[in-house]
């Protein structure tokens, strides 16, 4: 995993996409167990305080969903409110009636560098990135009942992602 800083960290397109190549490739070789403690450890850095580790982990999300394509949907239940909650942050605790049409708070992004308002562009951007490939590999979070919710919360978070 410590590949993927390079994800990030590169300056290079054709660097990264290599490095995405050979995650892939590397991923699809292990055992599911290993794939999970791995994957346990993305999640880590998904939820890390750093913008460069959120960013990294959601890009390797998107390569497990790659790997593991339709096997992907068991980790549907952890990931997707981690998700939403990048583009939005606290849209999915809030469960109270009307929390799609409330306003959202502001987020004092006036406050940041150019570098911080890039890094944070960065990450919405791979994180709906990462979102697209789930539903290309799992089109059980767009067509299944139980997730109606989550499908209306990002249709409503994703209306606040500003660019």
């Amino acid at each position: 995993m410590m590949l993927g800083a390079r994800l990030v960290n590169d300056e290079a397109p054709e660097c990264r996409k290599m490095v995405a190549q050979n995650l892939k490739a590397l991923l699809g070789r292990l055992p599911n167990n290993t794939r999970d403690q791995l994957f346990d450890i993305v999640m880590l850095w998904l939820q890390d305080s750093k913008v460069s580790h959120r960013q990294m982990s959601v890009q390797l999300c998107g390569i497990f969903v790659q790997v593991e394509q339709k096997k992907f949907e068991r980790r549907l239940v952890v990931l997707v409110p981690v998700l939403l909650d990048q583009l939005a942050p606290t849209s999915c605790a809030d469960d109270l009636p009307g929390r799609f049409v409330r306003a959202v708070p502001v987020v004092e992004s006036s406050n940041w560098s150019e570098e911080e308002q890039h890094q944070h562009d960065h990450r919405l951007f791979q994180t709906l990135q990462t979102i697209n490939k789930i539903c290309e590999h799992c089109p059980a979070l767009l067509s299944d009942a139980k997730w109606s919710e989550t499908v209306q919360a990002l249709a409503g978070t994703s209306r606040y992602v500003d660019y």
